[in-house]
């Protein structure tokens, strides 16, 4: 085989192979990851009367730098999750404008990630991978949205 074609050949397959291996490494250095171990962390806001009732064994909780969400199991009951976002804390809740009714269906991403994909009871949440706030929040409820 000639030499220029073998170069050819190898640097492609180096492209493909770098292509794919930085997405792979950018996802991985962007996704959650999930948490086990530590059912206390947000265990605080419950009242007492409702701590006995959590089960420490079923929860999750899914980490990342600037967010943290965590499912609990009540009674077996009640799925509660926890969801912190450490940069909203210079937005004013009162001013955040929630619409209802959206087609969350037609919602399309470009690089994102699914939290609790294989859950069975906890919920399914799609978000864009790496995501910021920038101070600025609106919140899409679909039919499905009851308000307890």
């Amino acid at each position: 085989m000639d030499k220029r074609i073998k170069i050819a050949i190898v640097s492609i397959v180096l492209l493909v192979v770098l292509y794919y291996g930085g997405n792979t490494i950018y996802v991985f250095k962007n996704m959650h990851h999930t948490e086990l171990t530590d059912y206390k962390r947000y265990l605080w806001i419950f009242k007492d009367s409702v701590k006995c009732d959590v089960d420490t064994f079923f929860f999750r909780g899914e980490i990342k730098d600037r967010d943290i969400l965590y499912n609990y199991n009540i009674k077996n009951d009640y799925i509660i999750s926890v969801w912190e976002f450490k940069d909203l804390g210079k937005m004013e809740l009162d001013k955040i404008p929630i619409k209802k009714d959206k087609n969350l269906n037609i919602v399309t991403l470009n690089s994102w990630e699914m939290i609790n994909k294989d859950a069975i009871n906890d919920p399914h949440i799609t978000m864009k991978l790496n995501f910021s706030f920038n101070n600025d929040l609106i919140v899409n409820l679909n039919e499905n949205s009851k308000r307890l």
